[in-house]
């Protein structure tokens, strides 16, 4: 039973979005560090596995976390707060609330591939695409896939959209000017993919002496 616990225990804390599970250290800044105005910096690193996982804590209260393991790494920017023994993070994006902008193009738009369908292939500020997008077009039942230049349901007119980019991130409905447009370009006003992402909602963590140990997160 206790062999069953152990392979549980590490195959979770191995995982990259399990990784936060163990103890983070605080560690002396570098001179760097501290030109870029950090005030705290924790980490945890195992030289067997090459995970890590670590968290540097800004004096305007922004923070930047990061995480790694089998060669893939993610990371998280956002604010934090101090609520007695508890440090508190929350992502600047979460899931469900990702900013979007819009672009039309004119059928004279020839920058770039045209699909078929209304919309094209979602991206990032830098360009980089979102091919599991799947756009919803007025109501859950009708929607778009893109990348595949296929649509699901009837489409008779476009008043708004919704966008989920995949992996549990979306934003909410948007609504769209008057008719008239000949393709939209959807850009996600971040400028990262979201498989590289940690969203964290209150995430907790305890000061135990020179330690952050991990509590929870809503």
């Amino acid at each position: 039973m206790n062999k069953i616990v152990m392979i549980c225990f590490l195959v979770s804390c191995l995982n990259i979005s399990q990784i936060y599970c163990q103890d983070l250290h605080k560690i002396i800044l570098s001179g760097e560090d501290s030109l870029t105005g950090a005030l705290y910096k924790y980490e945890w690193r195992d030289t067997i596995s090459v995970a890590f996982d670590g968290v540097i804590m800004y004096k305007s209260g922004a923070f930047y976390y990061y995480e790694g393991s089998g060669g893939h790494s993610a990371f998280s920017r956002g604010q934090w707060t101090q609520d007695g023994e508890y440090i508190i993070l929350n992502s600047d994006f979460m899931k469900d609330r990702i900013p979007i902008s819009l672009r039309y193009l004119g059928n004279d738009d020839t920058a770039r591939k045209i699909y078929r369908t209304k919309f094209q292939v979602p991206v990032n500020s830098k360009g980089e695409r979102f091919p599991d997008s799947r756009i919803y077009i007025n109501s859950d039942s009708t929607y778009c896939f893109p990348y595949f230049d296929t649509c699901i349901g009837q489409i008779v007119s476009i008043d708004s959209i919704k966008v989920d980019f995949g992996n549990g991130y979306k934003t909410g409905w948007v609504h769209l000017r008057p008719k008239g447009f000949y393709k939209l370009q959807i850009i996600a006003n971040v400028d990262f993919l979201f498989e590289s992402y940690v969203p964290m909602n209150n995430r907790r963590y305890k000061t135990i002496g020179s330690t952050l140990k991990y509590i929870d997160e809503k």
